[in-house]
């Protein structure tokens, strides 16, 4: 059995109850298939792709090979202390999330924070994230 704190109270969470959609909500961390994860691909998508730029995210795309679309997030010390940098990494990760199904497959992104991300509201950061996901042309709301 799993077991996951969640604030005042304890749940135990198995892995049949997190496999269910109705708990899907209790897994916050993006799913594993949909990951960058080797420092080679970092570097790959860094070097040979594209960026576009936003006051509080950078997007770095690539092609990649796959049938999948692959994220990275990063957050430099500029973003803050490690309690600022993984926040700012969660809320990326909550805000790519949601336009997960509408994107096109074969890409390599790289989402990196910018220091005023930690001050941004949740609209603010999903706007963000939107407009640099359709300048990219990933999302297939783009195209049409």
């Amino acid at each position: 059995m799993l077991r996951r704190s969640t604030g005042k109270r304890n749940k135990f969470i198995t892995r049949e109850t997190v496999a269910n959609p109705r708990y899907a909500f209790q897994t916050r961390w993006m799913n594993r298939k949909y990951r960058l994860k080797s420092t080679t691909d970092f570097k790959r998508v860094r070097r040979d792709g594209k960026s576009y730029a936003h006051p509080l995210v950078i997007l770095v795309v690539c092609p990649n090979d796959l049938s999948t679309i692959r994220f990275g997030i990063q957050a430099g010390k500029s973003v803050g202390n490690a309690v600022r940098r993984n926040r700012a990494k969660r809320m990326l990760r909550s805000a790519i999330q949601k336009y997960l199904p509408a994107l096109r497959s074969g890409w390599d992104t790289i989402f990196i924070a910018r220091s005023p991300l930690n001050e941004a509201d949740w609209t603010a950061i999903h706007t963000a994230v939107s407009e640099l996901l359709s300048r990219a042309g990933i999302l297939k709301e783009a195209e049409e």
